[in-house]
């Protein structure tokens, strides 16, 4: 048995984007010593690892092919803590600012995407096993992830992730399960108990055949937490199945089953923090002024109205790679339904969701010659569909009261990318990329019959070289463009605040960087400049309490634009 315990008080996240190790076991960069020496061993000249099992080693070795701040993070690195979220296993990964704001929710950014939203979190593409988890409608959320099911974790920042479709400023973040391949016949055990009676329990088994192998994996969370009114129980499944046919046709199956639920204990002031951490925030008066009067609102608190956050996660995925003549073609497509009951202030009511969304993708990858010049080269695309019944009811002290509310909210992406890697020379590479993104958001009132709607496109253009100084060495370059369309939640303040039609935020970014190894040290260095046009901003409605994160909307007022 491991004994763990929550920490109350955290260590800071590095928050500048450098690496400096020495033989340090938690390494979380590309350049960085742990494994290295055996990538030597195992790596084969010209070949990649093709299928849908791919190894942390084959993974490591095509990401220092990026020319740009990338980041491998090994689940080694994490399963000796008390890891509950995506937010603690990215903790120490340079670059990146990582949290858990609310329990099981975790507050993630990348060279300042989506740094100040309060909820469903945007800036981000995260993908689970290479198929999206990011929603249609443009959020995330990070409660989906159990990181005991996780094998290791790329992170591809700003533009370098633009082999998964990302255009946001953030970039992208991929998951990799355990597979029976890349772990062999294996089983699990483990529990883990602590303070404010914290129990974590967790089984998996994996198994590999001549043609098949599977992964299953599920854990179960119990805590009353640290402080009143912040309990958590919930429970995660997740399952993959692959088949590998005679004629090199490579299957995956994927499957999560989730239910994640926490109470929500509310926000202190600064002097209530230092006065008395583990309380509740004393009830509020709100007083926000729409047009026509004033309304005052008399918020019961977090235990009166029994605050909380309620998600259930149905997802199925399949991933299929079928190699041809010169390149591999990967198909994916998946399915997943949401169901979220969320109780917050008497202002925001209990707010209900159910949410269908669909998605495919195809993805031709291939290596050839050009003009005697060794080039690589990726072409994609991706759709994505939903449809959420988005629901608030009056909250009567934790109870549904009547209902104030009812959107059909509707989104869809189609994205394009494609990716020129040409051998300039033996150490020199170029790197030429696109992206287009076509997107649209639409709600309709079903009481009041009125729609808001808003249809995006952009061009993105990406440009790169990677200097091989030496084995041990790499120098990098890249300017690129990222486009984000408002998400739903940005645009309906989450369903608080009528629909506001928000311009997608556009930004230029220009990365200079390196990473390698000498001896006992590695490194992984990048610097960066984004010159950003129509930031999302996040605004308190005046009369608020200012820390009362879900009556927070964004940028919007009854009077302005």
């Amino acid at each position: 048995m491991k004994t763990s315990f929550i920490r109350v008080a955290r260590t800071a996240a590095l928050t500048a984007p450098v690496a400096l190790l020495s033989h340090v076991a938690s390494a979380q960069g590309v350049g960085q010593l742990s494994d290295r020496l055996e990538l030597d061993v195992v790596t084969v000249e010209g070949k990649k690892q093709n299928g849908t099992a791919i190894d942390s080693a084959a993974a490591k070795a095509a990401l220092e092919r990026i020319p740009g701040a990338v980041g491998l993070v090994e689940s080694d690195v994490f399963l000796d803590d008390f890891t509950q979220s995506i937010g603690d296993a990215l903790i120490y990964t340079p670059g990146v600012f990582a949290d858990t704001s609310a329990t099981r929710e975790s507050r993630l950014s990348i060279r300042g995407s989506g740094l100040s939203s309060t909820f469903e979190r945007r800036g981000l593409t995260v993908l689970r096993d290479g198929v999206p988890i990011s929603r249609a409608s443009g959020s995330t959320e990070f409660q989906e992830i159990d990181p005991l099911t996780i094998d290791y974790i790329e992170v591809f920042k700003g533009a370098n992730g633009l082999q998964y479709g990302a255009s946001s400023l953030g970039g992208a973040i991929n998951i990799v399960t355990p597979t029976g391949r890349t772990r062999g016949d294996a089983g699990t055990v483990r529990l883990e108990g602590g303070s404010f009676d914290t129990l974590r329990a967790s089984a998996s088994l994996s198994r590999a055949g001549d043609k098949w192998d599977f992964y299953t994996g599920l854990t179960g969370l119990k805590s009353e937490g640290f402080r009143d009114h912040s309990a958590v129980e919930s429970l995660y499944s997740h399952s993959n199945f692959g088949y590998s046919f005679d004629n090199g046709v490579d299957t995956r199956f994927y499957l999560t089953a989730l239910s994640d639920n926490f109470e929500l204990s509310g926000s202190l002031s600064f002097d209530e923090v230092l006065s008395n951490p583990t309380s509740l925030p004393p009830a509020t008066t709100i007083g926000p002024f729409f047009p026509g009067g004033p309304v005052t609102v008399l918020d019961a608190g977090p235990a009166g109205d029994d605050w909380d956050r309620n998600l259930d996660v149905y997802r199925l995925a399949n991933k299929t790679v079928i190699p041809l003549d010169g390149f591999d073609l990967e198909l994916g497509a998946w399915y997943a339904y949401r169901e979220l009951d969320h109780a917050i202030t008497r202002f925001a009511g209990i707010i209900a969701q159910e949410e269908d969304e669909f998605g495919a993708s195809a993805r031709l990858d291939g290596d050839t010659q050009m003009a005697g010049l060794n080039v690589g080269w990726v072409l994609g695309t991706q759709i994505s569909t939903s449809e959420n019944d988005a629901r608030t009811f009056a909250n009567n002290f934790g109870e549904r009261g009547a209902l104030t509310s009812r959107n059909d909210q509707s989104a869809r992406n189609i994205i394009t990318y494609g990716q020129l890697d040409l051998g300039v020379t033996e150490s020199v590479t170029a790197i030429v990329g696109f992206q287009h993104i076509d997107s649209m958001r639409e709600t309709e009132n079903v009481f009041q019959g009125k729609d808001g709607k808003v249809t995006k496109s952009q061009f993105s253009p990406k440009f790169g070289l990677l200097w091989d100084v030496d084995p041990d060495a790499q120098v990098f370059f890249n300017i690129n463009k990222s486009y984000e369309p408002a998400s739903i939640s940005d645009l309906t303040a989450g369903g608080v605040l009528p629909f506001t039609p928000l311009d997608a935020q556009k930004a230029w970014t220009v990365e200079l960087g390196s990473r390698g190894q000498k001896g006992r040290f590695a490194w992984d260095v990048a610097v960066y400049r984004s010159e950003i046009e129509n930031e999302f901003v996040e605004l308190a409605y005046p009369g608020t309490r200012g820390d009362l994160s879900d009556l927070q909307c964004r940028g919007y007022y009854p009077s302005g634009p």
